[in-house]
């Protein structure tokens, strides 16, 4: 079934408009984390630049559903722990070469470069919630991305990569470490804008 992740908008920014535009979209995604369906909401923030055609910018992203480990055992609690509750987040830099563009449609390869935390809590046998040291992370993503314009304002698209986390505990990286896919909703502001000016 075509499911719905993700809704970006594109708009134009009043600084130079032949050049560069300003970016901002909401950029989810679905994942698979130890066999388990998982998404990730993210938003970025950045600019497009025309020549060459590449996108740069923030991006900010964390998990929405947190992952639960039953009877785990942790370096920081002496014996089993009833239920690990993981979480994570985090802040990165992307770089999205455009290299195939047409008038519907482009492809284009996206990187991240981040760093961020996994926070973690646990159950005690009395159900008190007990908040672990945090584990700071690094974060590189490498994904294809491709969009069609259904109309000049808006569009389909979708994607796939990589998300390879690094951090001190070898099982939470080999846990988090997982591909992506995204499924889009594209509303292209500018060209929205423009054509309510044109039919004005």
């Amino acid at each position: 079934m075509f499911s719905l992740s993700g809704l970006k908008a594109q708009q134009d920014s009043s600084i130079s408009e032949s050049k560069r535009k300003f970016l901002f979209g909401f950029d989810s995604r679905r994942s698979i984390i130890e066999n388990k369906p998982s998404r990730i909401f993210g938003i970025r923030i950045g600019m497009q630049l025309k020549k060459p055609r590449v996108r740069i910018g923030l991006g900010a992203y964390n998990m929405q559903n947190q992952m639960l480990r039953p009877n785990e055992n942790v370096a920081e609690v002496a014996e089993s722990i009833d239920t690990l509750r993981i979480d994570y987040g985090y802040l990165g830099f992307f770089y999205e070469y455009v290299w195939l563009e047409k008038n519907k449609y482009e492809v284009s390869t996206p990187f991240l470069l981040g760093a961020g935390s996994v926070d973690r809590s646990y159950y005690t046998k009395t159900r008190e919630l007990q908040k672990l040291p945090k584990l700071n992370i690094t974060v590189l993503e490498i994904g294809v991305a491709a969009h069609y314009k259904i109309k000049p304002w808006a569009g389909i698209g979708s994607g796939f990569g990589y998300n390879l986390v690094l951090s001190g505990k070898p099982e939470l990286s080999r846990a988090f470490n997982s591909p992506f896919y995204v499924f889009k909703l594209k509303l292209f502001l500018g060209d929205l804008y423009r054509g309510i000016l044109n039919k004005d």
